[in-house]
């Protein structure tokens, strides 16, 4: 073996092994810049509840809430206040909604809501509900969701009754808002017309406890997820027919569920027997239940373009697997949400009210993807143009060598 190594040596001059050498360390330099992808920390706000955290429509404002019932609004570019809305609502706010065009902001306490008017930044109705469970505007922001009751943005009167749960991990309205899907007291889940309130389709039965449910952005899909003393079983219906089309079944918790932004992907995130580190997300074609991809990590939040994922401490390209960057996260964090323009990732803590002993954060990280600067451009195209240069010089170089073998040989 190591003759026949030294025989190989003479083969090739010095100057094409330096120039091998030296493509080798542009082409590492290439892939680097092509694949970086930058998050820092902008700015550390002040939250107390994860539950109240998220942006505004147009990704202007980060949203957070304290130990006082109030929400806050940051300027993401300054970090600055940019307002503070005294609800009212107890210790703990449950939702932080904004109407589609960003006009109007729904707060949801325990046993009640307020819809505000951001121009005002005044109350402008009282909704007689709250909770933990969904909420939000529907649609084009005219209705309203509180729990199991949906309700006039413009008068907040009672406009249907869903008379089911809404307890989606992942989304439980389709893209168009034509559809919605519930869960009654038995062991079926209702697919609703959100205009009229007509029951569509029922799904069931399902062995043990019912617990999640949520459907495709077209509609024609919906996963139900149900546990059982051994195995927890998730299963995907047809919603057009109420055909069962597959079930996986596995014996760890569902972290979170939810369908690619086309439909075609089924993302199912499954916490660990010890935590994060074996937790896992696979990837699962949305109408057969072929398995295409796993990925190690816990996730935590979707992009809005469907492309990337925050896990536990990076951010992931969905299609490859490849990281795409690191986000610097520490604490006991338990809820992260992307902007809707994609460009910032807020993190918030595990808090509960009756618990203040060391471990629970009392602040968000609001992080920003850095554009790479003019000169990470130059950076960029210097390593493309020397590394093409190099291969050139390379075979050029490689080319000369076997010839005056040839000669010589």
């Amino acid at each position: 073996m190591r003759r026949s190594l030294l025989r190989l040596v003479p083969r090739y001059s010095l100057r094409t092994l330096a120039v091998f050498m030296l493509l080798c360390t542009s082409g590492v330099g290439l892939w680097y810049a092509f694949r970086r992808e930058p998050w820092v920390l902008a700015h550390e706000l002040e939250c107390r509840q994860y539950f109240a955290t998220t942006f505004s429509p147009d990704s202007r404002f980060a949203v957070t809430g304290d130990d006082d019932g109030n929400v806050i609004l940051w300027d993401v570019v300054t970090g600055e206040r940019a307002a503070t809305f005294e609800t009212g609502l107890g210790p703990v706010v449950t939702w932080v909604k904004f109407s589609p065009d960003g006009g109007r902001m729904l707060t949801v306490g325990h046993s009640r809501s307020l819809v505000w008017d951001l121009g005002t930044r005044q109350v402008v109705g009282e909704i007689p509900h709250g909770g933990f469970e969904t909420a939000g505007f529907l649609g084009s922001g005219c209705t309203v969701l509180v729990g199991r009751h949906i309700w006039s943005a413009d008068d907040l009167g009672l406009v249907m009754d869903l008379e089911g749960a809404v307890l989606g991990l992942g989304e439980w309205l389709s893209s168009d808002g034509a559809r919605g899907i519930v869960i009654d007291s038995s062991d079926h889940a209702r697919v609703v017309e959100m205009g009229t309130g007509k029951v569509l389709r029922r799904l069931g039965p399902h062995k043990g406890n019912l617990t999640q449910a949520c459907i495709s952005p077209g509609g024609d899909l919906a996963l139900t997820f149900h546990s059982e003393k051994t195995a927890n079983h998730a299963a995907v219906w047809n919603t057009l027919t109420g055909e069962k089309k597959f079930t996986i079944t596995g014996t760890s918790r569902l972290w979170c569920a939810q369908f690619s932004v086309d439909g075609s992907e089924l993302f199912l995130g499954i916490l660990g027997n010890t935590g994060y580190g074996d937790s896992t997300l696979s990837v699962h074609e949305s109408r057969t239940g072929e398995l295409l991809r796993e990925m190690n990590g816990l996730l935590m939040a979707l992009a809005p373009d469907g492309r990337r994922a925050l896990f536990v401490g990076r951010v992931v390209d969905l299609r490859t697997g490849r990281s795409l960057g690191t986000v610097p996260i520490g604490g006991t964090y338990y809820y992260a949400q992307f902007s809707p323009d994609g460009n910032y990732l807020i993190d918030a803590p595990q808090w509960v009210p009756w618990r203040s002993e060391p471990g629970y954060e009392d602040h968000c990280g609001l992080f920003h993807r850095r554009r790479p600067e003019w000169w990470w451009g130059v950076f960029y195209l210097w390593e493309f143009w020397l590394t093409a240069a190099l291969a050139a010089i390379f075979v050029w170089s490689v080319v000369r060598d076997r010839r005056r073998l040839a000669r010589t040989g």
